[in-house]
Formats: C-alpha cells, sequence, structure tokens
C-alpha cells in the first residue's frame, strides 16, 4: 500500500569503521550496491519518495547508483558530521510533509519496516525505533517519565547506570520535517549527539 512518507536515507558517515573497506552503502552484495537492496525495501513498503543524505567525498559514487524506476530519489550534502549535520542538510528540501529518517548502512526486516510504517500512519506525532537489549550496549538509552512517555535519549551512559533496556534505532517518524529540522538548528549542531538533542528537545 503507497504510504504519503518521505524517507530520508543518511549515508553521510565517514564508515569509519568498515576500513579497509569502501563506503558500506556503495559496497555490493549480490551484483547490487547495499543501498540498491535499500531502495527496494522501501518500494516494498509503499514509500515512493526518498532524500539521501551524502557527504562531499561520497556524494558522485552514491549518485552513480542505480535508482528503481518506481523510486523518486533527491539528494543531499552534508557539510558537517553526525546526524544532526546530516538532517540540517535537509532544510529547504522538505517543509511540512511527514518523514521517516532511516540509516542508509542499517537494514531492518520487510516485517519490521512493513509493521513500523503502518503504525506511524496512524499517528500524529514522532515515533521512534527501539529495541530491548539484554546486555549492555553503547548507544542512545531512552529515560522515561512515570507515565512510560519518553524524557529523554541517554547517549553511551556508563555500563551499570543505563536509565532503561530501550536503545534506540535509527527508524525515527516526524509527521512534519520542518517542525524537526528546526529542532536540529537549535539543539542538534554537535557532532557527537546532537540529533539526539534535537529528539528530546
Amino acid at each position: 500500500m503507497k504510504q504519503n512518507i518521505t524517507a530520508v536515507l543518511l549515508s553521510g558517515g565517514t564508515a569509519s569503521r568498515f576500513w579497509p573497506l569502501l563506503d558500506k552503502n556503495t559496497f555490493v552484495f549480490q551484483g547490487k550496491e547495499f543501498l540498491y537492496w535499500h531502495y527496494l525495501q522501501l518500494i516494498r513498503t509503499g514509500i515512493d519518495t526518498c532524500i539521501v543524505v551524502t557527504n562531499e567525498s561520497t556524494n558522485n559514487s552514491i549518485r552513480s547508483i542505480t535508482v528503481p524506476e518506481e523510486l523518486r530519489v533527491s539528494y543531499a550534502i552534508q557539510k558537517g558530521q553526525g546526524m544532526g549535520q546530516a538532517v540540517a542538510a535537509l532544510d529547504g528540501k522538505l517543509f511540512e510533509e511527514p518523514i521517516i529518517i532511516l540509516n542508509a548502512s542499517d537494514y531492518y526486516s520487510d516485517s519490521f519496516m512493513t509493521s513500523f510504517t503502518q503504525k506511524i500512519t496512524k499517528e500524529e506525532k514522532m515515533v521512534l525505533g527501539a529495541v530491548r537489549m539484554s546486555t549492555y550496549f553503547p548507544g542512545g538509552y531512552l529515560r522515561f517519565n512515570a507515565d512510560k512517555t519518553v524524557a529523554e535519549i541517554i547517549e553511551k551512559p556508563k555500563k551499570g547506570t543505563e536509565p532503561s533496556d530501550m536503545v534506540t534505532i535509527v527508524a525515527d517518524y516526524f509527521p512534519n520535517a520542518s517542525v524537526f529540522i528546526d529542532a536540529i538548528k537549535k539543539h542538534g549542531s554537535d557532532a557527537i549527539g546532537g540529533y539526539e538533542k534535537a529528539l528530546s528537545a
């Protein structure tokens, strides 16, 4: 079923943990670049519009990846480092439309993507993706209020001080893109944790 959502794929990272291999998004699996398989999954999920955020060093290689004809793709170049700067690159390209932000280097199951998009189409507020962890993971942990609503995201707390067992993943829905972009401009300039600060604003 077609979804009235623009997908934002963040592919502007430096991929330092992937060294000495090439950028993850252009790495070839079964004859096609990893990002191409992402494109196909978006189509299967019912999404037909996508913005890919690149950086200056990967922009040309990302743009060279074939785009399936069922998907409309445009590009934005992030100038600084971090997810906050990636979202800041969307300023002037997105306005009041609903968006889902995904890491281009993360690939979730079709069942997750389908259930997630079905849920968010019924929501008029932000929806964050998260997973329950049984052991410590150096990620962003959700801290909840007494009524179980999310109070804030604590980025990489020390082991033993985690506020919950729920760790965020980059699968975030915003019913109005401009509201989150404005929050990024106010709170999200830090290379480390800037995106999470904007989410908590």
